[in-house]
């Protein structure tokens, strides 16, 4: 459905209306990308397509954003062998966050489409209400700058001003040494007067920092960028994380939009990775998680904490206090959801169980793993799996269990006619635990009879080293001796060499792994430099561990403490105000038309795919 609703806005914007140039190929496929969601949700509303769209491109699209390596989405193009180049995740996946931000400017209607079609636009003021900034301005704010802005909200509770400072964001230090300013579309709300329906923006700001008015007095929580409707992360004081963490943690934490949970949830494990959050504090935020058994906060922590676990697998000690916490941590979602699928589920709540028991598994959980161990021995003795319970089922029963188990979930797959259930077999099969099967499932993978597809290759290898910490040793001894075999199968031995480089625990196994690659570089060929470059990756993350531990390990020792609020009313010292800076001398420059030769074509496509958008979504209304 979503390839479908794909092709067919490309209908419109990339026949009715092509960009320029390949450089604003983002506006085009951007579009389309966003229509996928948007058509599917037209059509199927039980799938919350909008809110998932959050999750699954939002919070996505920041982790690559946030690298020194991202690049602009305008990329300039100058010849044929560069234009593939920028068919990439972010042209993609950050061309349809832009889309969706500016839906909620609510200023477009469908018939100044048509007016349009036939004449390139002068510089449209559609945002005219905000600052008079153009959609050209805007955009050209966004498509020709890497990255994207952090926001740092503090707030001065005894007179609600709040000033807001803006930041270029960067994922491994917080701090990027090339500061960027945008225009931002800020929403926010307050607690004694919460509103997370109204996305319109309230203002655009442009200056590095911005004094807003609460309009009110007194100790109360705000939050900026309401439903995650911004492309941009938000930090605040101590004390307004405080007082969320309050709110978040009391009966009434509905009251925050789901989307705005699982947006503080994802800002802070970005925040702890970056160390401008010591873990010690984000965890104790983020135990509002026991209390919590939505959707959309609970796939933000399992990406969370999948970075981490991944980190402390060489610390088998405070690995396991990690599973513990999370563990405890999962009691109210368990409990809500259990471990079988009813009739009476809805659609966001299986594809919850599906991953959430997927994780819990994983990390040992008890009640988890004795369910999954239940159905796999069902489903073999012919009992049905529905279709979300799979992945788990599968996994587990083969982590937990024999080589005759693999033999019969083999013969099952070989047995399997339709692709998607093959897949899904293929992403557990990795999960064995006996290194008979893995070898038995590896030599399946490059021997050329058709049992794995071509296209299937890679999805096989990372299950086969990422299903099972145990295997990671196993596939590096298989692979020292069939390197030939994978190289005739696949073309390269990259993807495995990849996958196992990266899982190394420890100076040892990285010493035996890297003498191997010098000793077969010839046989390894062109993957040998993947292999380096990610033998250095996983040194950086031991480094990244042996300083990040400390932290955890002072959180798992005393667990979550209240913060203290101070009363502004009974005591503490008058706050001083943070005045803003002079606003002129901190505007980005404001790129004209003269300044590009095709500003006048560029204006005009951002004003109709603008349109476009409008049209779109009001049809589908």
């Amino acid at each position: 459905a979503s390839v479908v609703a794909h092709e067919i806005a490309h209908q419109w914007f990339g026949n009715l209306v092509t960009p320029a140039w390949w450089s604003d190929i983002w506006l085009n496929e951007g579009f389309a990308s966003y229509v996928e969601y948007v058509a599917v949700d037209a059509v199927e509303k039980t799938w919350k397509l909008m809110e998932v769209f959050v999750l699954n491109e939002v919070q996505s699209v920041f982790k690559l954003d946030a690298l020194t390596t991202s690049h602009q989405i305008s990329v300039e193009v100058g010849n044929p062998e560069e234009i593939g180049a920028i068919f990439d995740k972010i042209s993609y996946g950050k061309g349809k966050c832009l889309q969706s931000i500016q839906l909620k400017f609510d200023v477009a209607e469908p018939h100044h489409l048509f007016e349009n079609l036939d004449a390139a636009a002068a510089e449209d003021n559609a945002l005219s209400a905000y600052n008079g900034i153009t959609i050209d301005t805007y955009f050209r704010s966004w498509s020709e700058k890497a990255g994207h802005p952090l926001l740092t909200v503090v707030v001065n509770q005894r007179t609600g001003h709040m000033t807001v400072t803006q930041s270029r964001w960067e994922r491994n230090t917080g701090v990027s040494q090339h500061p960027s300013l945008w225009h931002i579309p800020i929403t926010w709300t307050r607690g004694a007067l919460p509103d997370f329906e109204n996305l319109k923006p309230s203002l655009i700001i442009s200056a590095q920092t911005t004094l807003i008015d609460r309009g009110s007095t007194g100790l109360e929580w705000v939050l900026f960028n309401k439903q995650e409707s911004g492309f941009y992360r938000v930090d605040y004081d101590d004390t307004n994380w405080a007082l969320l963490t309050r709110h978040l943690r009391s009966s009434d934490r509905t009251v925050i939009h789901e989307l705005n949970r699982a947006q503080i949830v994802d800002d802070l494990f970005a925040f702890a990775r970056a160390g401008t959050k010591s873990y010690e504090r984000v965890f104790n935020i983020l135990s509002f998680l026991q209390f919590e058994s939505s959707y959309g906060p609970w796939i933000a922590a399992i990406n969370g904490f999948n970075f981490i676990l991944r980190r402390l697998a060489h610390d088998t000690t405070r690995l396991q206090m990690l599973q513990d916490n999370i563990i405890e941590l999962s009691v109210a979602l368990t409990r809500r959801l259990g471990y079988l699928e009813l009739p009476s589920d809805s659609y966001m709540d299986n594809l919850l169980r599906m991953y959430s028991l997927s994780f819990l598994c994983n990390i040992g959980h008890d009640m988890c793993i004795t369910e999954a161990r239940r159905n796999f021995q069902n489903w073999r003795n012919g009992a049905f799996i529905p279709a979300n319970m799979r992945p788990w089922v599968y996994c587990t029963g083969l982590r937990n269990g024999n080589d005759e188990d693999f033999n019969y979930f083999w013969d099952r797959y070989l047995a399997e006619d339709l692709a998607s259930e093959k897949i899904v077999m293929l992403e557990a099969a990795g999960c064995t635990n006996s290194q008979a099967s893995l070898w038995k499932y590896l030599d399946a993978i490059v021997t050329l009879d058709d049992a794995v597809r071509d296209q299937d290759y890679s999805t096989a290898m990372n299950s086969a080293v990422s299903g099972n910490e145990a295997n990671t040793l196993r596939m590096f001894e298989w692979l020292r001796n069939n390197v030939n075999r994978t190289i005739a199968a696949m073309g390269s031995v990259a993807t495995p060499i990849n996958n196992i480089a990266g899982r190394l625990l420890n100076e040892q196994q990285i010493s035996e792994f890297q003498a191997w690659l010098d000793a077969d570089r010839d046989a390894i060929g062109s993957a040998y430099d993947t292999g380096v470059n990610a033998i250095a990756a996983t040194r950086t993350n031991l480094q990244w561990s042996s300083r990040r531990i400390p932290e955890m390990q002072r959180y798992f020792e005393r667990g979550y403490v209240e913060d203290i609020i101070e009363d502004i009313i009974d005591g503490g010292e008058e706050e001083e105000e943070v005045a803003p800076p002079d606003v002129g001398s901190t505007n980005p420059p404001v790129v004209t038309e003269e300044d590009n030769d095709t500003g006048s074509a560029n204006t005009a496509v951002l004003s109709i795919v603008t349109l476009l958008t409008a049209v779109a979504v009001n049809i589908m209304a």
